[in-house]
């Protein structure tokens, strides 16, 4: 049944692990209920930093300047930048020269980092509350719990007390979001369900168990097929109402001589697990093609032909599939730091023409041919990116979707402009 503990494969293990760790880097750490995720937090970036140091074209060798630059990217220190990659190297995923000035990456799919991290985290034997972290993201992603469904589903393998201290932390930590509905607590994705979640937390008080266990074997169908014909559905009218109307599934509907065909999906929210998009969990991808576009609008919008304004944001894009590298001009240097620290593309300095210009090749190319695919038909509504602030010449920062539905746990700190250049030499070096 869809509505018992889930069973992860070990990409989607390593994508909440990965996700779970970006999270809880926010909270300090100095708190003591890290303490109980630190399995958790090793595995994770461990795969982040893996996740930084590979593209989709593979590079040569990665100078040491730049692993550090990428690992500072993804908020590790040096220390821990050195112990994670130790770890790495352990597990023949990235290894380096006797001097360790060269990197090369052995594990260069984003397959493979997802795969590493979950083993990384078998290898350490999780125990109570670390181990079962994954499964209960996963668990609340389908739709909102309440404590004595997660207690029913978990018990066999945590003890109740563990249970209750771990969606403590987990909603101290705002991994999940919790509320109070019928005297009762919910536990949910915060990203997923937002303000609906106690609208959905009261429907389900009206509902029977029988009733809760036909809606969670529909949610788990949906999933699973996205498309299902209305006629393959083998639950009640009460409950297929109650799902379409609280959006939990979509109904689309087809015309035709023959008569009108309805089928059901799974709906297309904005808004991510804990930090990515939930349709695609395994990969970076919408988080890639966000900042993409959004970058590619601000040198349309903000940037001038001196520069290199973009023209044709199309053009652009299509470009970077289809040759070696685009450019060089200055904005290239400029206004695609971004996706730099991102590991999507390089840049690399055009030193036969004048000034400070560069040229940017691809190092992931599914974020560009989802931009462009977008642009060509049209629409970039669909992975709602944000225009940078119009009195902000260089991009120093992206602040996606899923990071502005919570609130951050620690303080936030400009970056200025000599450090930030001094940065970018080191992702550059």
């Amino acid at each position: 049944m869809s509505g018992g503990m889930p069973s992860l494969s070990p990409t989607r293990r390593g994508a909440w692990l990965i996700n779970a760790s970006r999270h809880l880097t926010r909270v300090s750490s100095t708190h003591p209920g890290l303490v109980d995720f630190e399995n958790t937090m090793a595995a994770g970036q461990c795969g982040s930093l893996l996740v930084r140091l590979s593209g989709d074209v593979p590079e040569d060798s990665l100078s040491a300047k730049r692993v550090e630059a990428l690992a500072r990217a993804c908020g590790l220190n040096r220390a821990t930048t050195k112990e994670h990659l130790n770890v790495l190297r352990s597990m023949g995923a990235v290894d380096w020269n006797d001097d360790a000035t060269e990197y090369r990456v052995l594990a260069c799919s984003r397959d493979r980092a997802l795969r590493t991290a979950a083993e990384i985290f078998r290898l350490a034997v999780p125990q109570g509350k670390d181990a079962r972290l994954p499964e209960l993201l996963e668990f609340c992603l389908q739709r909102p719990r309440f404590a004595e469904e997660i207690k029913a589903v978990f018990a066999p393998t945590i003890p109740e007390g563990d249970i209750d201290h771990l969606l403590d932390l987990v909603a101290n930590f705002r991994v999940l979001g919790r509320r109070m509905v019928g005297g009762k607590r919910l536990y949910f994705n915060a990203y997923q369900f937002g303000d609906n979640a106690e609208k959905i937390g009261r429907a389900l008080q009206a509902f029977n168990a029988a009733e809760r266990g036909e809606l969670d074997d529909l949610l788990g169908e949906v999933r699973l097929r996205p498309g299902l014909p209305s006629s393959s559905l083998r639950v009640s009218d009460k409950v297929v109402k109650m799902a379409v109307g609280l959006g939990l599934v979509e109904t689309n509907s087809v015309n035709s001589p023959a008569g009108t065909a309805e089928f059901f999906t799974a709906p297309l929210l904005a808004p991510p697990s804990v930090g990515k998009e939930t349709g695609h969990l395994e990969d970076d991808v919408f988080h890639h093609a966000k900042i993409l576009l959004a970058s590619l609008r601000y040198g349309e919008t903000y940037s001038t032909p001196g520069r290199g304004r973009i023209i044709d944001p199309g053009w652009i894009v299509g470009g970077l599939l289809s040759r070696d590298e685009v450019g060089p001009c200055t904005a290239i240097g400029e206004d695609y730091v971004l996706l730099e620290k991102e590991g999507v593309i390089r840049t690399n300095r055009a030193l036969d023409r004048p000034g400070k210009q560069y040229a940017m090749s691809l190092r992931r190319r599914e974020p560009a041919e989802m931009v462009l695919s977008l642009l060509e038909a049209g629409n970039t509504a669909r992975i709602d990116a944000r225009v940078l602030p119009a009195s902000l010449r260089l991009p120093t920062g992206y602040t996606s979707p899923d990071v502005t539905r919570s609130a951050a746990m620690q303080e936030a700190f400009e970056i200025d402009p000599r450090t930030s250049q001094t940065f970018l030499e080191a992702l550059r070096s």
